[in-house]
């Protein structure tokens, strides 16, 4: 499974879901204070801090405060990756994930473009303290175009309850069609799901997400 590092990778979401934090995040990033980045905006520091606290969500200088942060207008108010328009971070129908937009899947992942987006392993049960594994808490990019677990693979599956994260076999000569839902951990069981009447494969597990 690719495992993509650094702070770059997915860009305005989570805990960068507003102006303020991406403005905040941005200076960081240079290394700037409040003050050294008003006098790049040509602005005042407390402009700056109100921007930053919430206060100030649609500051008038826009175009010169992106430009002194090395970004765009569009990525400061949405959270624009690309300047298509497209927002990192939107979250998908379920609220459960994030998904990505087509361009950045594309040339960031070398996926296709169906829909791609980014859920959070919940539980140990795909930790088994191997590199491979997935802990709790981890990141994982899920291709939704991709449903068909004859090949076998690490799916997100929809158990009926909620979303699960599990090695995923087709049970052979099932019907209707069964699949086992393999963890990594050894204090976890198989689980034998049923396809249909609420059971569902989510997408396909094509990478998990690590800090730099």
């Amino acid at each position: 499974m690719p495992v993509y590092k650094g702070p770059s990778l997915i860009i305005g979401w989570s805990d960068m879901d507003t102006l303020a934090d991406r403005v905040r995040k941005a200076r960081s990033e240079l290394g700037l204070t409040q003050q050294q980045l008003a006098e790049r905006a040509g602005m005042r520091q407390q402009g700056i801090q109100s921007i930053e606290d919430g206060t100030s969500k649609r500051p008038r200088r826009l175009v010169e405060l992106a430009r002194a942060l090395g970004k765009t207008p569009e990525w400061l108010m949405d959270g624009d990756v690309l300047g298509d328009g497209s927002r990192a971070g939107q979250k998908s129908a379920d609220g459960e994930a994030w998904l990505l937009p087509p361009p950045f899947v594309k040339a960031q992942l070398g996926l296709g473009a169906g829909p791609v987006e980014v859920r959070r392993m919940r539980g140990d049960s795909m930790d088994d303290g191997s590199p491979k594994g997935i802990p709790d808490g981890t990141l994982v990019i899920v291709d939704r175009s991709d449903v068909d677990p004859r090949q076998g693979g690490i799916f997100a599956v929809d158990d009926g309850g909620g979303d699960i994260i599990r090695q995923v076999e087709l049970v052979r000569d099932s019907d209707p069609p069964q699949i086992a839902c393999k963890p990594r951990n050894p204090h976890f069981e198989i689980i034998r799901l049923r396809l249909g009447d609420g059971v569902s494969i989510v997408g396909r597990v094509v990478g998990k997400i690590t800090p730099a």
